[in-house]
């Protein structure tokens, strides 16, 4: 009984911090479409978005590393910290992302980040849309930077970047960039896009 003491305690105090962290692999189709970044100087999460290509947030900057290899920066965006990566690894098509269609107010929604290396889930709600980005009624916690947020159906509703916005923020609650923000960042056609493939 001592023995499962420890860890018991180490999930109790996880769950209280992270207010719906989880290790477990559910919903695992989000999970599996996030992925950890390193740089030289930090580290975060990115959300695959095609066969060798990542999103991220801007502010993990340096040279980055997706499973131990180099990544190329194909596009960044320091105002609205965003980044676009080629990486050297190929990812499997099956964990190519679905894009939803809407978003609202009170909906439900994951956060999909990296906590200490591999991918961890925090529930939470849409506390406030705006015309470019969306609050978040989740705890953040490090290494969440740049990871995706899901709707319960598995599709991609926005890029989390973090407690902060160029604009400013709201005490208590996680900002994501919306696909709007997303879409144009990376010169796609907003109304046409719903699994990408970039060439």
């Amino acid at each position: 009984m001592k023995d499962l003491f420890v860890p018991f305690l180490f999930f109790l105090i996880l769950g209280v911090l992270g207010k719906g962290i989880s290790a477990e692999v559910f919903p695992k189709q989000i999970v599996s479409q996030v992925v950890f970044v390193e740089s030289e100087s930090a580290f975060g999460s990115g959300v695959i978005l095609g066969t060798n290509y990542v999103l991220t947030a801007a502010h993990i900057d340096g040279g980055f590393f997706i499973n131990g290899l180099p990544c190329s920066i194909l596009k960044k965006d320091s105002r609205y910290d965003l980044i676009y990566l080629q990486t050297k690894f190929t990812f499997d098509k099956s964990r190519h992302i679905k894009f939803a269609s809407t978003l609202s107010p009170g909906e439900s929604v994951w956060i999909v980040g990296c906590f200490q290396g591999k991918p961890a889930l925090i529930h939470g709600y849409v506390s406030r849309l705006e015309d470019d980005c969306f609050f978040v009624d989740a705890k953040i916690i490090s290494g969440f930077s740049g990871g995706g947020v899901f709707n319960e159906q598995g599709e991609f509703v926005g890029l989390y970047v973090g407690g902060s916005r160029p604009a400013g923020s709201i005490d208590g609650l996680g900002v994501a960039w919306n696909l709007k923000r997303i879409y144009t960042f990376l010169d796609i056609d907003f109304a046409k896009a719903k699994v990408l493939d970039p060439k």
